[in-house]
Order: structure tokens, then C-alpha cells, then sequence
């Protein structure tokens, strides 16, 4: 939650002086939603969190049902009521993933703040829109049943790429990421209104646009590339009705 609470005051503070009290207050009320929803998965994680520790330990004393799946036996599957623990051997590691049942996602009304925006606003961000959607669909999108679909554990993708859709956007929250040091959840969001733009773009138009200024602004520049990773958190070169934002990943507390 705290990460959340977070995101809300840098955006507040960002925007507070620089857009109008509509176009704050509909970011800022699209978060709360988040956070709402947030806290409908931390009180379900209370609930199951016990469960966690019994299926976990049910494995490690040979308790445990375990289902070997995959080519050449690389994954494994073990049931409870509300949990699987999932694992699939990759040539580098072997991640492992809890697969949550019973917590249902939500519809999410993103408000179309450009609607909001006086001309010159809208004409300096009209442009910006459309390259974010295309870094995002050339990077980390998937596409489900053409339209365009995020899977992230990074606050600051949540806020931003939902921004980008305006409209009916689908929230879920299904999957809890175990790590080293700590474990967190992946949301899952995909956009009710708006056609995916993967694999739309062909490789002689990228330096079209980048003429047309489509590619000049300092994120899409930075997330076409890649990622920096600043002490444990992502930093973040929003566009300019953002400003600089560094937001920590979306984490979950250690099962009690």
C-alpha cells in the first residue's frame, strides 16, 4: 500500500500548478482506484496467507501433491483451494509463482483527461500519446483478442500505461512473483476500448516518425532501449504532464 500512497502524493505534487484542478483530480481520483483495489488484494492475501505457508511446507516434507508438466519435465504445479504454486525451468533460473483463485478483478473507468486540456496542452500531447502507445506495444504489451494487454509488477506502468487507454480498462491482480528477498503481485490490465498497435509498425517507419517528432519525447527515447535500475526502484522520465518520477515495485507482504 505504502508504494501507492507514494505514487499518489509525486503525481499530486507534479501536476499540482502545472495542468488544471480537472485534469489533477481525474489522475489523481484514477489512482485512488487503483489503491482501492489494491487493498481488496491485500486483505484477500491476509485471508490465504496461511494457506501459502501450509502448501509451502507440504512441499518441502513430501506432503504435497506435485503435477510435473512441461517439455522435458521443466515445470511443476502444486494445488491448494486458493493457491498454485507454479515453477518453470528457464536456461538461466527458475522462477517460481503463486496463481491466486477467489479474488476477482474490477472495471476501471479511465477518465479522458485530454478532453480536459485547452488547445495548446492538447496539441503538445497529442503526438506524445500515440508514440507512448506504440514504445509500449512494441515492448511489453501482449495483444488478447486484438486489443492491448500489460502485465507488470512496476506501480509506475499500472498508472501510465491505463492513462494511455482511456475508457473501460480490466484490472486483476492473479499472480504473486516469489523472489530471493522478497515476493511481488503482477497486474494484469487490458483495454476495453482501444486496438492494439503491436506488430502495426514496420521498421522503415521508425525513423519517419522520429522526423515527424512522434519519437522525440525523453520516454519513449528511454523505453524503446531500455530500463535503468536506480537502488531497487525503476526510474522514470515521464513525459511532461508527469514530470520525473522514481516509484518502487508493487510488492506484497511476507505471508504471516
Amino acid at each position: 500500500m505504502d508504494e501507492w500512497l507514494e505514487a499518489r502524493d509525486r503525481l499530486e505534487v507534479q501536476l499540482r500548478g502545472k495542468y488544471s484542478e480537472d485534469i489533477v483530480n481525474a489522475i489523481t481520483g484514477l489512482v485512488d482506484k487503483f489503491i482501492n483495489y489494491n487493498e481488496r488484494f491485500l486483505n484477500y492475501w491476509r485471508d490465504v496467507g496461511n494457506e501459502t505457508r501450509r502448501l509451502i511446507d507440504n512441499l518441502m516434507n513430501g506432503r504435497a501433491e506435485v503435477i510435473i508438466r512441461g517439455e522435458g519435465a521443466s515445470g511443476i504445479s502444486v494445488h491448494s483451494e486458493h493457491i498454485t504454486l507454479e515453477t518453470d525451468r528457464t536456461s538461466t533460473s527458475i522462477p517460481v509463482h503463486l496463481v491466486l483463485k477467489g479474488l476477482e478483478g474490477v472495471d476501471v473507468e479511465v477518465p479522458d483527461f485530454m478532453k480536459m486540456m485547452n488547445k495548446e496542452e492538447y496539441t503538445k500531447f497529442v503526438k506524445t500519446l500515440r508514440s507512448l502507445r506504440i514504445s509500449f506495444a512494441e515492448t511489453d504489451e501482449s495483444v488478447e483478442k486484438g486489443r492491448p494487454v500489460m502485465g507488470t509488477n512496476q506501480t509506475w506502468q499500472v498508472i501510465f500505461w491505463s492513462l494511455l487507454y482511456p475508457g473501460e480498462i480490466r484490472v486483476h491482480i492473479n499472480t504473486v512473483n516469489v523472489n530471493v528477498n522478497n515476493m511481488t503481485v503482477t497486474w494484469y490490465l487490458r483495454s476495453s476500448n482501444h486496438k492494439s498497435l503491436k506488430g502495426k509498425i514496420k521498421d522503415a517507419d521508425v525513423d519517419k516518425w522520429a522526423f515527424m517528432g512522434l519519437f522525440q519525447t525523453p520516454l519513449c527515447r528511454f523505453y524503446v532501449k531500455y530500463l535503468y535500475l536506480v537502488e531497487g526502484a525503476y526510474t522514470v522520465l515521464f513525459p511532461d504532464f508527469l514530470g520525473y518520477c522514481e516509484l518502487p515495485t508493487s510488492r506484497v507482504p511476507s505471508p504471516q
